[in-house]
């Protein structure tokens, strides 16, 4: 059971962690090309254009964060269930 359970969750975890690996850089590339062309953001307004890009960055990193850490509590409470049933039998026998 455990054996099928790792191999069913195994490639999703896998994509959704490279997904919100490559959020977060998007991120952190956002947030370097800000400060390095400060002197330009500010002198031609963009403020608020830059602060509406980063707001939509940051939103699909949260999605991507919270895609990866939905399917790697279902991974742990489906192992742990089988340790909790695992353990049961074993008492009980």
């Amino acid at each position: 059971y455990m054996a099928l359970v790792f191999r069913i969750y195994a490639q999703p975890m896998m994509d959704r962690s490279y997904a919100q690996q490559e959020a977060e850089g998007r991120i952190y590339e956002m947030v370097e090309q800000t400060f390095s062309a400060m002197p330009i953001v500010q002198a031609f307004s963009r403020e608020p254009a830059n602060e509406q890009q980063f707001n939509a960055t940051t939103a699909q990193a949260m999605a991507a964060t919270l895609a990866a850490t939905r399917v790697q509590m279902q991974f742990k409470f489906l192992i742990g269930l089988a340790t909790a049933l695992g353990t049961a039998g074993i008492l009980w026998i």
